[in-house]
């Protein structure tokens, strides 16, 4: 497969990827919207003063989302995830960033 690096330029054939994304750069949406690139069900959910974490399982991994506010949004509880391509990362098998 091949991939596109940071500066847009196509790596090498890639085989096995890992995509990283900070928590700030996932929104959550409703699991039914379009804009939903994943679904999950939020497992942990800490209010943590003006911000929201909240410990999603997806069907690949879990991730951490940072909202803000105090959300009104349960253990168990399925959700849709937004995450903003712009500002994921690429790392080949190797560790390194493709």
């Amino acid at each position: 497969m091949l991939a596109k690096s940071r500066n847009g330029a196509l790596a090498a054939n890639l085989d096995e990827v890992e995509i990283g994304i900070r928590p700030e750069h996932i929104r959550l949406a409703g699991p039914d919207e379009p804009k939903a690139t994943m679904k999950g069900t939020t497992s942990i959910v800490e209010q943590l003063g003006n911000t929201t974490f909240l410990h999603v399982d997806t069907p690949s991994s879990q991730l951490i989302v940072e909202a803000d506010g105090v959300l009104q949004i349960a253990s168990g509880a399925s959700v849709g995830l937004a995450i903003d391509a712009s500002h994921a990362h690429v790392f080949g098998a190797n560790g390194e960033v493709a």
